[in-house]
């Protein structure tokens, strides 16, 4: 190092040499300090790799900026190996929520409405029910009933024939 030799070297030779190496790039040029990246750095270094590299990647023309972003997720979770980041990119439902989306396509225009409208008062009733049926809100300002057969739900035909 004493030769001056490390001066002469261009920045992409230096970066080879950090990440080949494990040497730290202030060692390197200064000589100070600890000669290797320690593991953590070493990991902290691969993590802002695989967002960068994915992030690159998702920057794709015709996606939507929610599209891309769920792109640079999953990308980042595979290369980092996190399932859960994984699994949040693609957003997996249970087997439950995809049957309820697959009986809501299926329903007619007014039996969307009414599922909508149910899954409405459920979310802001926390989903509580009663034993008969009724969801219950603790906050007192929001109750609903459901009775009837087939398909007839208080008083309405959901069917359209």
């Amino acid at each position: 190092m004493s030769s001056g030799r490390v001066a002469k070297l261009k920045p992409e030779e230096i970066r080879a040499l950090v990440q080949k190496l494990n040497i730290r790039a202030e060692w390197l040029v200064t000589g100070d300090g600890p000669m290797f990246r320690s593991d953590g750095e070493q990991e902290l270094e691969r993590r802002l790799g695989a967002v960068a590299g994915a992030t690159e990647k998702a920057q794709m023309d015709g996606l939507s900026a929610d599209e891309q972003a769920r792109v640079q997720m999953l990308l980042t979770g595979l290369e980092i190996g996190n399932a859960d980041l994984v699994r949040q990119a693609l957003n997996v439902l249970s087997a439950d929520e995809q049957q309820l989306i697959e009986n809501y396509r299926q329903s007619a225009p007014e039996g969307k409405k009414a599922l909508r409208s149910t899954a409405s008062v459920f979310a802001k009733s926390g989903g509580k029910m009663s034993n008969k049926g009724s969801i219950i809100d603790n906050g007192g300002d929001t109750s609903f009933s459901v009775s009837g057969n087939g398909n007839t739900v208080a008083g309405r035909n959901f069917i359209k024939k």
